[in-house]
C-alpha cells in the first residue's frame, strides 16, 4: 500500500468528524436565522408603534395640561411623572425583550439592523454546543426553543466526541514527535556514547594486555639469560 493512503487512512476520518460538526454548526446557525428572524422583525415593529404612538399621546396630553389654566402646577407635575414613569417602562421593556436599540427609535433608523444575523446566530449555535451559553441571544419563539432542545441534544455529543477525537489525535502526534524529535536523537546519542566508551576500554585493555606481554617476554628473556 502506498504511504500516502496510509496517511489519508489515519487522517481522513478525523477530518470527516470535523467536518460534519461544521457542518451541523452552520446548519443549525441558517435554521435558528429563519426561525427566529421573522419574529424578532414583528415584535420590534409592533412596539415601535407602540411606543411611537404613546409617545404623541403623552405629548398630547402635556400639551392640553399646559393650555388649560385651570389645572395646577402640582397636577401638571403629577401627570407628567406619570407619563414619565410609563415611558420608562415601556423603553425599558423594549430595550429589554423586543429587540429595540437606541439607534431604532431615531427617525432615520435602519430597519434591517437586527439582533438574529448569520454571523449572531452562528455565534450563538457555537456557544450552545460548546455548552459555553453566554445567555445574551436566545431564542425566543415556540418553535425556535423546541427546535434549540432537539439541536442540542444531538448536537452537544458531536462536538464532544469531536473534540475527545481532536485531542487523542494531537496527543498522538504529540508522543510520536517527542518520540523521533528527543527519544530517538537521545538513545542514540546514549548509544554512540556508549560505544565510544566501550571502545576506549578495549584499547586500554588491549594496551595493558600488550604491555603485560611484553614484560613477561622481557622477564622471560632475562632469566633464560642468567640461567
Amino acid at each position: 500500500m502506498p504511504s500516502w493512503k496510509k496517511y489519508a487512512r489515519i487522517v481522513l476520518p478525523h477530518i470527516g468528524l470535523i467536518l460534519l460538526s461544521i457542518l451541523y454548526i452552520f446548519g443549525g446557525a441558517l435554521a435558528f436565522y429563519q426561525l427566529e428572524r421573522p419574529n424578532e422583525i414583528q415584535v420590534r415593529k409592533m412596539n415601535l408603534q407602540k411606543i411611537d404612538h404613546y409617545r404623541k399621546y403623552m405629548l398630547n396630553e402635556l400639551w392640553i395640561m399646559v393650555n388649560d389654566n385651570s389645572t395646577s402646577d402640582e397636577e401638571v407635575e403629577r401627570l407628567t411623572m406619570v407619563h414619565l414613569d410609563r415611558v420608562t417602562r415601556l423603553l425599558f421593556d423594549a430595550f429589554d425583550t423586543h429587540f429595540i436599540t437606541s439607534s431604532h427609535l431615531n427617525e432615520f433608523a435602519n430597519d434591517d439592523e437586527c439582533t438574529w444575523t448569520l454571523t449572531t446566530a452562528l455565534f450563538f449555535t457555537t456557544t450552545l454546543l460548546t455548552t459555553i451559553g453566554y445567555g445574551n441571544l436566545v431564542p425566543v419563539t415556540v418553535n425556535g426553543r423546541m427546535f434549540c432542545i432537539a439541536y442540542a441534544l444531538f448536537g452537544v455529543p458531536l462536538i464532544l466526541i469531536t473534540v475527545a477525537d481532536i485531542g487523542k489525535f494531537l496527543s498522538e502526534n504529540i508522543v510520536w514527535l517527542y518520540t523521533r524529535l528527543v527519544c530517538i536523537p537521545f538513545s542514540t546519542y546514549l548509544n554512540i556514547r556508549n560505544h565510544i566508551s566501550h571502545q576506549k576500554k578495549k584499547r586500554e585493555f588491549f594496551k595493558i594486555t600488550f604491555f603485560k606481554k611484553l614484560v613477561l617476554n622481557l622477564l622471560f628473556k632475562k632469566l633464560s639469560q642468567t640461567n
